[in-house]
This record gives structure tokens, sequence and C-alpha cells, in this order.
């Protein structure tokens, strides 16, 4: 039996985490079903062949591409046991952007425009791959100085991502036109959605049919895909002032104990936790 995955954390400052992983089974339990990164997330498939849905979109990947999120895409990776893959995973704070007084919006540009995938020819054009190596070669190390020469290659990759991006460069797989109508009702209305019938009725759908359409070009449930918008509203209700208990019920949820339950299962920790962790932020 083929050898699993070696999965390696660096982490020269606190501007960026970077994860190495290479082997088979990298699509783990965690990555096949629908999760978000708390982070933004560049992902570089130096050899890889397999899928990530992203909000409805669907795009292959191959060596050498890279896969772009924001800290509010859900998603999911779809790669095959026996596929062999090398991965490295940079996970970026926006606290960058306020370290070296750059407007985030200028900054973080190349995470906000729709655009996931760079193709491979575009990442090694715009020496992206370079790049990404070099901040890792400096996350290895543990002085202060390489630490601070990887913040400054961060601020490098954040424009090159950019400048790299174009609708040659990023081979989206569009959106079923239906699934893309409900995509754009739940994220406007999820936090008011009673069930699942409410949405087929609003649609003219069998909920049946709308359910496996929707799991089929987003890669899961209807509901799921309601609580984890929810979800992460609540953590920006709390990011925002809020406490605990108003944030659940102004997110959506009418049950507190029902929603300690799902946070606690989709986000790895308790709302408290999170709600400590943000605390110490400020």
């Amino acid at each position: 039996m083929k050898e699993r995955f070696t999965k390696i954390s660096y982490q020269a400052n606190n501007d960026c985490k970077v994860i190495t992983v290479d082997g088979y089974d990298i699509g783990r339990a965690y990555e096949r079903v629908l999760h978000y990164d708390p982070n933004l997330t560049v992902a570089y498939f130096k050899k890889c062949v397999g899928k990530i849905k992203i909000e409805g979109d669907r795009y292959d990947i191959a060596d050498g591409d890279i896969i772009l999120l924001n800290d509010e895409e859900i998603h999911c990776v779809e790669i095959e046991p026996e596929v062999y893959c090398e991965r490295i995973t940079l996970y970026v704070s926006k606290e960058l952007a306020v370290k070296f007084g750059v407007d985030p919006r200028l900054l973080f540009s190349a995470f906000y425009k729709g655009q996931n995938k760079l193709q491979a020819m575009a990442v090694t054009n715009y020496g992206i791959d370079s790049i990404i190596e070099e901040i890792l070669r400096l996350s290895k190390e543990s002085d202060e100085r390489s630490g601070v020469m990887a913040s400054c290659k961060c601020i490098e990759l954040m424009f090159s991502l950019a400048d790299a991006q174009s609708p040659d460069t990023t081979d989206a797989k569009s959106h079923n036109a239906t699934v893309k109508k409900v995509l754009d009702y739940l994220n406007k209305s999820f936090a008011k959605i009673s069930d699942c019938d409410e949405i087929s009725r609003k649609f003219h759908l069998s909920k049946f049919y709308l359910s496996r359409l929707f799991r089929e070009n987003v890669g899961v449930s209807l509901w799921d895909y309601v609580i984890f918008k929810r979800l992460l509203y609540f953590n920006e209700l709390v990011r925002g002032g809020n406490n605990i208990e108003e944030a659940c019920y102004k997110a959506g949820f009418n049950n507190y104990s029902n929603f300690y339950r799902l946070y606690k299962k989709h986000m790895n920790m308790t709302p408290k936790a999170f709600k400590e962790k943000s605390e110490k932020r400020i």
C-alpha cells in the first residue's frame, strides 16, 4: 500500500503560515467536505491532478496551478487517494496590509475578483512559483531577519497574483444557471430562510431535484450551505462587537443549543473560544 501524505508547517512571522504536503491521499476527510479557511489562501499545486469546487464554480487542478481563496469562500477538494500530490499552501493574514500601511483593497485584490484559479503557465510567466518557493525557504528559518524578508516577499506575491489574473489564465467552469440564481438568493437571504421547502417554492422546483442539482455543482447539500453561511456571519458579527447570544440569533439560528453543536462541529472550536481569540487580535 502506498504511503500517505507528509505534512509540515512553517511560520517565520505572524503574516503568513506555510504548509507543505506531499504524498498520496492529501484530499483528507476535512478537505472532501465543505469547509473554509479563516485567512487568505494561496494553494500552489506543484504536482497534482484533481478538482475543487468553490461557491458553485468547479475547477480542474493540474501540475503547477494555483488556487486562490478569500476568507469567506466555502469549498471542497476532490483528489483521488491514489494520486500523488505536492502542494505548498500559504495562509496569509490580512494584518499584512496594516503592518506595511497598504490599502487592503489594493493589496488583496486578487482574492476578490471571482477568479480563483491561475493556470501553470501564468504562474511561471509571472515568477509566482519562485516567490512561493522563496517564502517557503525563509519560513524554514527561525531568525528575525528571515521573518521580515518573508513578509516583504508576501507583499510581492500579493501584487504578482493580481498582475497575473486575466480571463485567459483562470480557466473557470461556469455555474449552472439555476444554481447561480439559487446561490445569489442564499447569499442575500441565508439568515431569514426557514427551510429547503421555502427555497424550492421560490424557484418553482421540486425539493429533491434542486437538492441534487445543488450538491452536484456546489459539493454540499443546500441546507449545509445555509448553515455554513450563518456560521461565517456569526463570526463576522462577533468580530464586530456583538455578544455570542446576539450574534447567534442575528445569524439566523433560533435555538442556541443547536447552534452550539453546529458551530463546534464545523469550526472545531466553541463560540466562546472564537470570541476570545477575536478579542486578542484587537
